[in-house]
Parts: structure tokens; C-alpha cells; sequence
């Protein structure tokens, strides 16, 4: 217990270190859209945004846009739209980290080791402290009104006053108003603790709550899309329509399940050991006592959250929000053992332990050459695995003998490849944020500003053209594919499910670069395994109009040829 103070300081300093590399980032990809948004918000009051010059001005939100208008807010205060972006995600861990405190004091007031634990695995998770510089707002403000949603159930199991009423249903109403679909999640959970409970008159005025605060978004989404004259039903179609009414395919399940493998290692395997040995203890419990206890709603919840996920969209950063619940379970198990070894040898061993995950390589990266699966995945995977063969080798032993001792190895090698993980991250010469291991990105966008007048008419990725202040064609139609795995034409691509269909981008590159001067073309060919690299189409065009002037990692940056003739 004496190294607690000592860890605690050791996992602050790491946060406060890494910080700069992650604050200081370019944005990319959905973070850029996320930014294109507030800008409109700041420009015209409402989401309207440049997606291309195909689209035009459309309105850019696919979910309710209380988080654009809240960077927009926070943007009139420092003039800076990432700086104020990124400031609201270190505002919003914050936030969720305080939350997290106040829901350990809630169900575990007897434990004073816990908040102890918790901190330490909290300001040392990769996906935590990466994600939570992301300009999304999954991993900020919907986390963040998840928690507290969460911990004002904790507080009222059974309202009974009308204030506590009005609380709960102010709150779910603004969970809609971030993301029509997580909160009920959230919602089913607590409605399912409750009937397992068998009280049913919280269970009743719980789903009350949920029926008045849905209608409650309902009315205002209504009026507020008739007031800026938008569409009311996108984010109904892009949620309830595209994504969870659409078909699900036994093909297409278990491509969601296969993105498990991501989670495995943003987390590290043996976080979902801790997570299982926390399960089972809360299991014994319930067995023993036959009374479900607080906790018992956040495994709940945590369980609800990546099931509904990775049969659906297995995404990590849609996790983001019960990730803190899971680290305050572990937490909580971790805290009852208290078990460290003391002899000699058994801390060398566990130092070499610890050394030897401390050092691996990034496996996330390695999972990029993995998946979609390929005729070279088979030895990755195999080689992946072997990471974990000291592990494997002690795991069924220590069970067998103290099932404390697996969940001390696991902390031991959990730790390490936590912080290996996300020191490597912050050191990174390739993206970590939304298209991980992407290279070339900040050296494009560097090269595309001194090169091309801002307003310039190119063709380009939605972030450089972001970030360069041009006008721009999507850069998709060179490619075979897109992201979706659909295929593409120079001649355009119509029905595309990306971005849900919602935002047109379908035009003919031949008859573009043919009949006018568009000075310069600028793609990426990541991830290659899903676009296929360059159409042959696209390679005709470009060696008849282009010249390639300069690669960035991934990025390719095309000139057009001083005697390219244009058509008339």
C-alpha cells in the first residue's frame, strides 16, 4: 500500500507528459467534420457545412448537434477552434474522472483503497486518455452526461419528489440532444437492474421518464429543425433506419464480433481478465446473498453496452463511456484482494514481467496488417499471440491454486502494456486518433498551406481541405474502394452507404481534370487493404493530366503538368 502515493504521482506525471502530443495534433477525418460543423455554427448560427463542391452548404448533423453548438460556444471564449475543442475534451475527462469518484463513493463508501486503484488504472488506459482528445463526442460530452445520468440513478434508485423527477428527465432529454441512440442503452439497463430487483414502481416512473423525456427531444428537435428550416428526420434515418433497424447478416456479424480484436488490445487482454474475475466475484455475491447490489447495475451496464456494440458498431470510441466503470469494478476486486508478493524472487520475476510488456511494440498497429484478413494475417496473428505466451503459461495454474494470484499477474502485465501502449502512441510518427497507423498526415497538410492558396479549387480529403481553407472534390473516386468496401468509378459512385448515404459527393474526375485547371490532386491510399490503392481508371487520368510532386507516408501529392491542355 505504501507504493500507492508513488504509482499515483508516476500515472498523473505520464498524463501530464503526453499531453502536448495529443493537444497539439492536427485534426483528421471525423474530427475535421466534427470542426467543419461548429465553424458553421460560428458562421451562420446553424450546423450548415462545406462538405465539397458537389454537396455544397448542407446540414452537416447526422446526430443532434448539441456538442458543434457547445465547441461553438466555447470557441467565442479563446478564438481557436481546435484549441477549444481539444480544451473541452481535458475538461470532459476531467469531468468523467470526478463523476467516476463520485460513483465509487455512492456504492463502495467502506473502500477507501478503491479511488486509490481507479485513479491509477484510469490516468494510465490508452483508450482513455488518447480518446479523450478526440474531437468527438463520444469520447467528451456524451461520456460525461452518460456518467452523470448514471450516478443520479445510483443517488435516486426510487424517485419520489417531483424535483427528482424534473432532474432525471432534464438530463435524459439532453442525452438525447448528444446522441439519440446510446441513452437507451443506458435507459434498458436500469429498466432491466430494476425488474431483476423487482421494484416496480421505480421501474414504472424510470420508464416514464424515458417515455416523457423522448417526447420531450421529439417537440424541441421539431422546433428547432423548423426554425433553422433543416431536416427533422436525418438523425432518425441515420440511426434508427441505416444502422439498427437495417438486416444484420451472419456475414456481417461477425465482422462487428472480428472488431473485438481491437478492443483486446486497446485495453490490453488481461483488463477483460480483471474484468471477468470482477464478474465473477459480483456473481458469487448475488449467489450468496441473493440481492442485487449497486454494482451490480454497472456490470450490468457495461455488459448491455458491448453486446448492443459489437453486434452492431464495434467502434471502441462508442465504448468510451462505461470503459470508467469497467476500471471502477476491477477497481473494487483489486481493493478486496490486496495481495503482493514479498519474496525476492517473486519480485524479480514480476519486474522482468513487467520489463518485458513494457517494451512490445505496438500491437495495434500490427492488428492494421491483420485485419481484413489476407494471405499474411495467419503469422501476424500467430506472432501477435505469442506476446502473451508468459501469461497463458501461468494463467491456468493460479486459477487453479488462487484465483487473487491471476488477478495480480494480470494487474502486473496489464500496467505495462497500458503505458507502453500509450507513450508509444504520444511518440508516434503515424496517426493513433481516428485512422490508426495513417502516415504522412501533418506533412501533407504542412506541404498543401505553403503551396495552395487558401480558397484554391482542389481535389482533396475532406480534412486537408478542412485545414488548407480550399474548395474541394472528394479524392474518393481515385481509389478502387471506399472506406465502405464499395467500388468506385472516376465516373462517380451513387447509393454509397458511407457517411450514410446523406452527403453527395458523385462526379465524373475524367470530365473534372479534363475541362479545367485544378491545380493540384492530393489522396491517401490508407487503409490500402480496404481502398485497393489507385482505380486503373484513375492511374490513366492522372499520368495524361499529372505528375506526382511530392509522397507524404501514405498521401500522395499530384501536380498538374505545365502542358496539360484543358478541354473546351
Amino acid at each position: 500500500m505504501k507504493l500507492f502515493p508513488f504509482a499515483i504521482a508516476c500515472a498523473l506525471v505520464l498524463y501530464i507528459t503526453t499531453l502536448p502530443a495529443f493537444f497539439l495534433q492536427q485534426p483528421e477525418h471525423d474530427e475535421a467534420l466534427t470542426l467543419l460543423i461548429a465553424e458553421g455554427v460560428t458562421k451562420y448560427g446553424t450546423p450548415l457545412t462545406y462538405f465539397n463542391e458537389v454537396s455544397g452548404l448542407q446540414y452537416g448533423y447526422v446526430h443532434p448537434p448539441l456538442y458543434f453548438y457547445l465547441i461553438s460556444w466555447t470557441d467565442t471564449l479563446f478564438h481557436n477552434l481546435l484549441f477549444s475543442s481539444r480544451i473541452l475534451g481535458i475538461l470532459s475527462l476531467l469531468a468523467v474522472f470526478v463523476l467516476s469518484l463520485l460513483i465509487i463513493r455512492r456504492i463502495f463508501p467502506d473502500y477507501t483503497h478503491i479511488p486509490i486503484i481507479f485513479t491509477i488504472l484510469f490516468f494510465i488506459n490508452p483508450v482513455i486518455i488518447r480518446k479523450s482528445y478526440l474531437i468527438l463526442f463520444d469520447t467528451s460530452l456524451l461520456a460525461v452526461a452518460i456518467l452523470l445520468f448514471a450516478y443520479l440513478f445510483l443517488r435516486c434508485p426510487a424517485p419520489r419528489t417531483m424535483l427528482q423527477h424534473l432532474l432525471l428527465i432534464a438530463t435524459f432529454t439532453i442525452l438525447l440532444w448528444i446522441k439519440f441512440t446510446t441513452p437507451y442503452v443506458l435507459l434498458g439497463s436500469i429498466l432491466l437492474f430494476l425488474a431483476l430487483q423487482r421494484k416496480g414502481r421505480a421501474l414504472l416512473s424510470y420508464a416514464v421518464m424515458g417515455i416523457i423525456s423522448t417526447t420531450l427531444f421529439i417537440a424541441t428537435w421539431y422546433i428547432y429543425t423548423k426554425l433553422i428550416n433543416g431536416p427533422f428526420l436525418i438523425p432518425f434515418q441515420a440511426t434508427l433506419f441505416n444502422r439498427i433497424a437495417s438486416p444484420l447478416s451472419p456475414l456481417l456479424i461477425l465482422t462487428h464480433l472480428s472488431g473485438f480484436i481491437y478492443h483486446l488490445f486497446w485495453l490490453s487482454p488481461l483488463f477483460f481478465v480483471l474484468l471477468g474475475v470482477a464478474a465473477y466475484g459480483r456473481l458469487r455475491n448475488l449467489l450468496r446473498t441473493k440481492t442485487f447490489a449497486a454494482s451490480d447495475f454497472l456490470l450490468l451496464f457495461v455488459a448491455a453496452m458491448w453486446f448492443a456494440h459489437l453486434i452492431r458498431a464495434p467502434n471502441i470510441n462508442y465504448l468510451y463511456p462505461v470503459i470508467p466503470l469497467a476500471l471502477i469494478l476491477i477497481a473494487e476486486r483489486i481493493a478486496h484482494f490486496r495481495a503482493f508478493p514479498k519474496k525476492p524472487s517473486q519480485l524479480l520475476a514480476m519486474a522482468i514481467l513487467f520489463l518485458f510488456f513494457l517494451l512490445l511494440p505496438d500491437p495495434i498497429l500490427a492488428l492494421q496488417d491483420i485485419l481484413p484478413w489476407n494471405p499474411g494475417s495467419a503469422m501476424l496473428l500467430i506472432a501477435l499471440m505469442l506476446s502473451l505466451l508468459p501469461l497463458l503459461a501461468l494463467a491456468y495454474p493460479l486459477l487453479k491454486k488462487d484465483i487473487r494470484l491471476l488477478a495480480l499477474l494480470s494487474v502486473i502485465i496489464m500496467a505495462p502494456m497500458n503505458l507502453s501502449l500509450l507513450i508509444t502512441q504520444a511518440t508516434a510518427d503515424y496517426s493513433t486518433a481516428v485512422l490508426y497507423g495513417e502516415q504522412g498526415y501533418a506533412e501533407t497538410v504542412a506541404y498543401a498551406q505553403q503551396h495552395i492558396p487558401p480558397g484554391s479549387l482542389i481535389i482533396t480529403e475532406q480534412s486537408i481541405g478542412f485545414l488548407t481553407q480550399t474548395r474541394f472534390y472528394s479524392a474518393q473516386q481515385l481509389m478502387a474502394f471506399n472506406l465502405c468496401g464499395e467500388p468506385t468509378t472516376t465516373r462517380g459512385i451513387t447509393n454509397s452507404t458511407c457517411d450514410f448515404g446523406l452527403i453527395p459527393d458523385d462526379y465524373n474526375l475524367t470530365d473534372l481534370v479534363a475541362s479545367s485547371t485544378i491545380p493540384y490532386i492530393i489522396y491517401s491510399d490508407f487503409p490500402r487493404e480496404v481502398k485497393g490503392g489507385l482505380s486503373s481508371e484513375a492511374v490513366a487520368v492522372l499520368g495524361k493530366y499529372y505528375a506526382l510532386e511530392r509522397q507524404f507516408g501514405n498521401f500522395y501529392v499530384y501536380k498538374r503538368k505545365d502542358d496539360a491542355k484543358t478541354a473546351r
